[in-house]
């Protein structure tokens, strides 16, 4: 890719993403936006690129298909990965056929990848095959469990802690010549998992509209008799909005002060859910609205009008929390976790807490509650590190990646010694074997020939 690149200014980019709403779609816009002024980028997706800087040339890739064919010309070619099964399925197939540079958008891609080889490719059999190969024993037993005995396409069952485990990382780049992610913390889990070049450009600030809304717009938002803390995400476990909730709950005193929001979808029948509707009931009836899900000009309404951010993802499923980059630039102090990605940011830029610490998390919120100086210090804070953190400055890092000697394409996998090949062999024949698998159970002819082509390659 290098070899090919004739300076910055002249750098043909293909960009290849989601373009419906979502936060991969918000997020290049942005970095297209900037990318106009420092190279040649050409954007690639499915359906119509509405709200798309209009000076970036864009190739609907259904309506041209032939167009794919034009990617060998361009000096660097980036393919964003996340999690939108029905818009990011195409991006994968065209990224295993001309390899590039992949941008990680999540931590673990196993939803995704679940999605693409049972519903995209209508194969389950693949699906395990790649559990087997990436994961040994334990992901081809998982997968058979996830699976279940009919291979049901309709019915995978997947838990949290198998997103975890089982990132399919290695999946996502295995013919990919670099990776982009968006922390140290998120690269060093890289890393582990494949040796190819990775970059990490920490994530650029995300859409802001709410400084252009005049003031006299905010109507009922603003409560000038309490302070507002705000949560944006689902109401789920994830977010731990009921810590907060509970917690008001037991100090009656801090509730009467604060009024607490969250924006976010939730699930009126989810245990969980109705649990915290039970406690706000029960006596924070003034203290706590849950908003659900809002319009942008909503959210943004309400992020203005807030003094306090509440921001405690975990665990972690974003290698940089895109909510994060959203409201630092409000000037508000953001209360987090001490945790991954976030314990890399400047100890005064967010009012951190360790994980799980309730006792940490009252008196913090106390503290902020307090203290307007303390608010305006860290919130102040907060905005200058966002401000370090642009679109433009973002796009430059990945295009003096672009420039560097990445993983050339068609690079040869060196062939096995014979030895080696027949241990592997022998391993792989016992192992499906202990677990009761026959010559008919599915996934295990996929599997064996897969091994075939990888232990024994054509002309040896």
């Amino acid at each position: 890719m290098g070899s090919r690149c004739r300076g910055a200014d002249h750098l043909r980019v293909a960009w290849f993403t989601s373009v419906e709403e979502g936060a991969v779609a918000e997020f290049s816009r942005g970095v297209l936006a900037a990318m106009i002024r420092l190279c040649e980028p050409r954007l690639f997706c499915v359906g119509s690129p509405e709200r798309f800087p209009a000076g970036v040339p864009a190739t609907n890739v259904l309506a041209e298909p032939q167009a794919v064919s034009q990617i060998p010309a361009f000096d660097a070619v980036f393919y964003n990965v996340g999690e939108d099964l029905r818009q990011q399925a195409w991006i994968f197939d065209i990224a295993r056929l001309h390899p590039g540079i992949v941008v990680l958008h999540e931590l673990s891609l196993h939803r995704f990848f679940l999605g693409y080889y049972l519903q995209h490719l209508g194969r389950p059999d693949l699906y395990v095959t790649r559990m087997a190969e990436h994961y040994g024993t334990t992901g081809l037993t998982t997968a058979h469990q996830i699976l279940g005995p009919r291979f049901d396409a309709q019915s995978g069952l997947l838990v949290d802690d198998d997103v975890r485990r089982y990132t399919f990382t290695e999946e996502a780049l295995r013919s990919a010549r670099g990776a982009v992610v968006h922390s140290r913390w998120h690269g060093s889990i890289v890393r582990k998992l494949w040796t190819g070049p990775v970059c990490e450009a920490w994530l650029p600030i995300q859409r802001m509209t709410a400084s252009s809304i005049p003031p006299d717009e905010d109507g009922d938002v603003v409560d000038r008799q309490r302070l507002t803390l705000m949560t944006l995400g689902p109401v789920d476990p994830r977010t731990h909005v009921g810590e907060v909730i509970n917690l008001l709950a037991e100090n009656q005193d801090l509730a009467e002060r604060i009024r607490y929001v969250v924006a976010g979808s939730y699930d009126p029948a989810d245990p969980y859910v109705q649990a915290l509707m039970s406690t706000v009931s029960s006596g924070l009836v003034g203290s706590v609205r849950m908003l659900g899900d809002l319009p942008p000009h909503e959210v943004d309404r309400w992020a203005r009008a807030a003094d306090v951010f509440i921001n405690l993802r975990y665990p972690h499923e974003e290698g940089c929390l895109k909510s994060l980059m959203y409201e630092l630039p409000f000037g508000k102090p953001v209360l987090v976790y001490d945790h991954a990605s976030l314990a890399e940011l400047p100890s005064q830029a967010v009012a951190k807490i360790s994980t799980g610490n309730t006792e940490g998390l009252c008196l913090k919120l106390r503290q902020l509650v307090d203290s307007a100086a303390l608010r305006e210090a860290i919130g102040s804070t907060g905005r200058r590190f966002a401000d370090d953190c642009t679109a433009r400055g973002y796009a430059r890092r990945l295009l003096e990646f672009a420039r560097q000697d990445v993983r050339p394409i068609g690079r040869e996998t060196p062939a096995l010694p014979s030895g080696v090949a027949e241990q592997i062999a022998i391993y792989l024949g016992e192992t499906l074997s202990s677990l009761g698998a026959t010559s008919r159970s599915p996934g295990v002819e996929a599997a064996i020939r897969e091994a075939t082509e990888l232990l024994c390659p054509p002309g040896l």
